[in-house]
C-alpha cells in the first residue's frame, strides 16, 4: 500500500486553512473541494494528519469510488471493490451512509447494503 486517497474534512469555509496546514506538515496542499481537502498520502500520513492537524475535524481514507444507481449494484460493487479483510480484520465495524445528490436516496438502505457486503467477506 504505497499511497492512499485521503479526504481531510474541514469546517465550512476553512478548507484553504486545512490545505495550508497539510502543506506545512509536508503532506502536500491537496485539492480544495467543498467540505475539505483531497490529498494522496502514505499510510503514515493518515496517523500524522490525525495527530497534528488543528483545523480539520477528521481524516478519511477513500477505499474505493464507483458509480451505482441501484442498491443491488452498491452491494455487489462494495463487496468486490475493496479488500475488506485487509482493512477490517473483524467485520464488526459500524456502517454509516449519507446520500446527497444520488439516485440512491435512502441512507439506511445504503448502509445496510454495505453492511451485507462486509458480512459476505
Amino acid at each position: 500500500m504505497s499511497s492512499l486517497a485521503l479526504f481531510v474534512v474541514a469546517p465550512p469555509g476553512l478548507e484553504p486553512c486545512v490545505a495550508d496546514e497539510l502543506a506545512a506538515l509536508g503532506l502536500g496542499g491537496g485539492r480544495i473541494v467543498p467540505g475539505g481537502v483531497e490529498v494522496d498520502g502514505a499510510p503514515e500520513a493518515v496517523v500524522r494528519a490525525n495527530l497534528e492537524l488543528r483545523v480539520a475535524s477528521r481524516v478519511l481514507v477513500r477505499l474505493a469510488r464507483f458509480p451505482v444507481t441501484k442498491l443491488s449494484e452498491l452491494e455487489r460493487r462494495a463487496a468486490d471493490a475493496v479488500d475488506w479483510p485487509a482493512w477490517l480484520p473483524s467485520a464488526a465495524a459500524p456502517v454509516q451512509a449519507t446520500c446527497r445528490g444520488s439516485r440512491i436516496y435512502h441512507s439506511g438502505a445504503a448502509a445496510e447494503r454495505v453492511r451485507r457486503a462486509l458480512d459476505r467477506r
